[in-house]
């Protein structure tokens, strides 16, 4: 079994046992009762000796507990609710409480769950791993350097002898797969030409039938073919279930500790990508497989494979393998792949500072996602990254870029390049940047909309089928922010009308629904330059132009990148998020300032980003004269909700940044209420920014218009008078060498400054 009992302040306690005993007092009570096995239950019960001689207790009564006035410990435990079924005599229960949880989860919400993850990327800190977790620590003490390679161990969390052989259930998945193999000859032999060059490796070995070990853990993983016509190099691959468990009892991945997010943040990765000159992609072959698995866990991760060939008479015996590598499938597989990277790398941060910077920071998984300002260091930082990982038994292979000079370099030098056809650019095969689609030759992003285009139109449309599709958009980004907030908004609706899940849409939601999925073909159209930012060196100011907007639907924020050039600028949007309306009703300037705060976040983060690269400055822009007279006031006047935002935003940004513009002027618009596709790619103002962003020199407004007090005083706390407020700038200069400043300060609290100049 596997539960988990919460006990005091939250602290849990993982079950795996449980027997069935019969409880008696020696006389005719009897009951028979299942009882859950824990090391221990509590302290000594009672906690100090009694002295049972100055006590005065009747002589004629027989104790339950004869000795109680002695320290012991407590063997049993019957809970309050519990014991009172057990007890003989009239008993009644007066008050009836029934809880009663039923929880399913299917592949909408893990799709759900995908699509509101992605939402979030580049506003929401990403978990991290926590350097005192138990598989780090358990990494740093068990990782050796063997003939070449990485040996690394399993985590486990805790007795590995609570997981049961499993035998029967991958027998019986075996089984299956074998007959599927009958029907499929050619598969069984793409299976078996895998395992067969798997063993000459040394990746995989077989297990005798005299090998019974009963001091290791010993468990069998099923199996299956998953095929990627996609794929460049692996068409099909073995897929192995460390989930797989039999009904009550933990799987392989219960057992071991999964690790911390060790791989950088894809959001940073994919606009750092987009800053560099030439673009550099690699990955790593058969990373995985390329870390040896410790001698004693090699026992937990068999499989069984039928010997068709050799037993045509019984196609169902099987041989036994086992792994000798880290395989792809265990939780805890990525984190032992990056921690055994990161690891290696410091070894070589002085002799190759550029390389390991490359492979510690741009390195997600197995996937390199990096580039250079010029040829010459997009050359030697690949040189010295191909000897780094060569070192420890790894081959970085595919190697792309936009250049072409950079492509023959290294094919002359014997890196392992990218396919791709000299002549004709339509017969390059697909490329894909952390699963954008990427024009190698044209250097530009695409659409893929094949997924979403996948969905029987003869069937009827239900909730169920649109939620599926909300889960195949994958935008992290945000490129389509003004086509896909219409199927969030459509969701939102969903949610309110209560539809059942597989009943049909209404007619009106229909027709909205069949609108947008028609629209989706439009979509692969999209070209998105890769490059927004030139390092030719003629570039004198660069600047992050940060909009905000909200509707009764929605709010959100489009983040563009400015850049002065000798004779000319150039703007280009480098990310946008939106969300929902809450379905709690709120105020359209309470909304604009949700937009606002959004806006903050995520110029925080693309700034972060381009700090690295070069110095910036940020404007933030908003047509909500309201939000501006917010967040360049002081917050304590407002209530609650506005003044915990604005805090936060004069956290993230300078209140002297934040300006105005026209409702017309603002991208953000676009994705507060949605537009169509063909609106989406000719749309100059959502891919370049505002038009008078595009002029050398641009004006900024601040707030030049009067604000009736009935607008903002609603969100006033009833303690604060803004007769008391003003706003206050001395400026005190001598030679430079004194500047003082003060904004917005109260008459009550205004202090005198005496200098002497």
């Amino acid at each position: 079994m596997n539960s988990t009992i919460v006990g005091l302040n939250g602290a849990c306690i993982s079950v795996r046992k449980r027997i069935s005993a019969e409880i008696s007092n020696g006389s005719s009570f009897k009951r028979k009762l299942n009882f859950l096995i824990v090391p221990k239950i509590t302290g000594c019960v009672s906690t100090q000796p009694l002295d049972s001689t100055k006590i005065k207790l009747p002589q004629n009564i027989t104790y339950a507990d004869a000795e109680f006035n002695i320290p012991k410990p407590i063997d049993i435990l019957l809970g309050g609710l519990r014991i009172w079924l057990h007890c003989n005599g009239f008993h009644s229960k007066r008050t009836i409480e029934l809880l009663f949880l039923q929880f399913h989860q299917d592949q909408v919400d893990r799709n759900l769950t995908k699509f509101w993850d992605l939402e979030a990327i580049g506003i929401k800190a990403e978990s991290s791993c926590d350097p005192d977790d138990q598989a780090m620590q358990h990494f740093k003490s068990s990782v050796r350097f063997n003939s070449g390679r990485y040996e690394v161990g399993f985590p486990w969390k805790g007795h590995t002898q609570e997981l049961n052989d499993n035998f029967s259930v991958a027998e019986k998945r075996v089984k299956s797969l074998t007959r599927r193999f009958i029907r499929d000859p050619t598969l069984y032999i793409q299976y078996s030409e895998i395992l067969k060059e798997y063993e000459s490796q040394g990746i995989i070995e077989r297990v005798l039938e005299t090998e019974k070990p009963t001091d290791r853990v010993v468990f069998y993983l099923p199996h299956q073919a998953v095929f990627r016509q996609e794929s460049l190099t692996t068409k099909m691959r073995i897929v192995f279930d460390a989930s797989s468990h039999e009904d009550g009892q933990p799987s392989l991945n219960d057992c071991i500790w999964s690790g911390g997010n060790l791989n950088p943040n894809i959001f940073h990765l994919i606009i750092s990508f987009r800053l560099n000159t030439i673009a550099i992609t690699a990955d790593i072959e058969r990373a995985f497989l390329q870390i040896s698995l410790r001698d004693e866990d090699r026992d937990a991760v068999r499989f069984l494979f039928p010997d068709i060939r050799s037993n045509q008479t019984d196609p169902y015996k099987f041989q036994v393998y086992r792994f000798k590598r880290v395989m792809f499938g265990v939780n805890v597989s990525p984190f032992l792949l990056s921690a055994t990277i990161k690891h290696h790398i410091e070894n070589y941060r002085e002799q190759y500072p550029a390389a390991t910077e490359m492979l510690d920071t741009c390195l997600y998984v197995d996937d390199v996602i990096s580039g250079a300002d010029d040829i010459y260091q997009a050359l030697k930082v690949s040189r010295d990254a191909e000897t780094i990982m060569k070192n420890a038994s790894m081959k970085l292979r595919k190697w792309n870029s936009n250049d072409q000079t950079l492509m023959r370099t290294w094919e002359k030098e014997g890196l392992e390049t990218h396919p791709r056809h000299p002549d004709d650019s339509s017969k390059i095969p697909s490329s894909k940047v952390l699963g954008i689609p990427w024009d190698v030759v044209h250097d530009y992003f695409t659409i893929d909309v094949k997924g979403l285009l996948q969905l029987d139109t003869s069937k009827p449309i239900t909730k169920r089928i649109v939620l599926q599709s909300a889960g195949k958009i994958y935008d992290p980004i945000g490129f389509l922010s003004p086509y896909t907030i219409r199927l969030k908004c459509l969701l939102q609706e969903l949610w309110l009308r209560k539809l059942p899940w597989d009943d049909e849409l209404p007619p009106d939601i229909h027709a909205v629904w069949s609108q947008w999925w028609l629209e989706l073909p439009f979509l692969s159209e999209l070209k998105i330059p890769r490059k927004i930012l030139d390092s030719s060196g003629d570039s004198s100011e660069v600047q992050i132009h940060t909009f905000s907007d909200a509707s009764q639907k929605a709010y959100g924020a489009a983040t563009f990148l400015r850049v002065k050039h000798k004779d000319r600028v150039s703007v280009d949007l480098v990310t946008s998020k939106s969300r929902v309306a809450p379905l709690k009703r709120l105020s359209l300037p309470r909304l604009e300032l949700m937009g606002a705060l959004l806006a903050a976040r995520l110029a925080k983060e693309v700034k972060k980003i381009l700090d690295q690269k070069c110095s910036t400055r940020a404007f933030f822009w908003t047509d909500s004269q309201v939000t501006l007279h917010w967040i360049k006031g002081p917050s304590h006047r407002w209530k609650p909700f506005v003044a915990n935002r604005v805090r936060e935003i004069q956290s993230l940004t300078d209140p002297n940044s934040w300006f105005h513009c026209s409702g017309k002027d603002n991208p953000a618009d676009l994705l507060t209420r949605g537009i169509s596709v063909d609106a989406l790619t000719t749309n100059s103002k959502w891919w370049n920014g505002s038009s008078f962003l595009r002029q050398i020199d641009f004006q900024t407004k601040g707030l030049d218009e009067a604000i009736p007090e009935r607008v903002y005083l609603t969100e006033m706390r009833k303690n604060s008078n803004p007769k008391e407020d003003i706003s206050l700038t001395l400026t005190v200069t001598k030679n430079n060498f004194l500047d003082i400043e003060l904004k917005t300060i109260s008459l009550k609290t205004l202090l005198i400054f005496q200098t002497t100049i």
